[in-house]
């Protein structure tokens, strides 16, 4: 059943976001197609530079459109389809709170990193310089490449790490929402304004929860200094190659750490968030 429930919460966000993505690919698309026209125009008229001016412009303010809109329209499903009137159809269905939580987390997660994708590579649209940027892409690559053959004997360890943190992070920046608005929708007045006050306070106690993560890495100060020492030097950065050990003992202790953090904090506000909506929901 939660397939079904991820199908339909899929269908019902891509009908939104989709166009909002391809929309901003063909921004992307129309930025570049005018700078590389200036670029190879002898003497561009002004109107060229008013155009391409404005298309950056209008680039940049999709890109940060999208980014806005992705984290409402979360918003938004999660408070019509649960703390409206809407509710009352909702925890009727045949299905465990569980499930309809979980369908609305990983679709809300999935999204986010299409819209990451979508920005990345709209920006990749923008800025591709040919051989330079292909310079740098390759150098990347081989920056990885050497990083994993001292990761663990395994280049994919640190991908598949790096990715889970990624993942679990944008769960928990759901739930980051989630979990107040169950809260202050559990009250029978104030309901928006409780949900902003439990936001911040959620929020505070977040930076005080990441603080003491920090001070765990903090604790290991002989492999910070080594970082420094080995990574950093006289201002540039030296190449992965020349400190892998270094590099890959903190890439690991580091993503591991954030991971843990994040799935007991989430945790936290998960079953917050499903005690609120089983027990103490009062809809509108």
């Amino acid at each position: 059943m939660l397939g079904k429930l991820i199908k339909h919460e899929f269908r019902a966000t891509g009908r939104l976001m989709a166009p909002l993505f391809g929309a901003l690919l063909l921004l992307a698309v129309f930025s570049r197609v005018t700078n590389q026209i200036l670029q190879q125009v002898p003497n561009p008229t002004r109107v060229l530079y008013i155009v391409s001016v404005l298309l950056a412009i209008v680039y940049v303010l999709a890109g940060l459109g999208v980014m806005v809109f992705s984290t409402v329209l979360m918003i938004k499903r999660f408070h019509q389809n649960f703390l409206t009137d809407e509710g009352y159809l909702m925890f009727t269905l045949p299905v465990s709170v569980h499930s309809l939580l979980w369908s609305k987390l990983i679709t809300a997660a999935l999204f986010f990193l299409f819209t990451f994708a979508a920005e990345l590579l709209a920006l990749a649209i923008v800025i591709w310089q040919g051989g330079v940027s292909a310079e740098l892409y390759n150098n990347f690559i081989s920056g990885l490449r050497e990083l994993g053959s001292y990761y663990t004997g395994n280049g994919i360890a640190i991908a598949l790490e790096a990715f889970a943190m990624l993942f679990v992070s944008l769960l928990v920046t759901c739930l980051l929402f989630y979990a107040p608005m169950s809260i202050g929708y559990s009250f029978a007045n104030h309901k928006g304004l409780l949900s902003v006050v439990f936001y911040f306070v959620i929020q505070a106690v977040q930076q005080i929860f990441g603080v003491f993560t920090l001070a765990g890495l903090a604790d290991d100060s002989s492999l910070l200094n080594h970082l420094l020492q080995n990574v950093f030097s006289g201002g540039r950065m030296v190449v992965v190659s020349e400190a892998p050990h270094a590099v890959a003992q903190f890439f690991h202790g580091t993503m591991l750490l954030s991971l843990l953090a994040d799935l007991v904090l989430g945790a936290i506000l998960y079953f917050l968030t499903y005690f609120m909506l089983r027990k103490r929901r009062n809809l509108q």
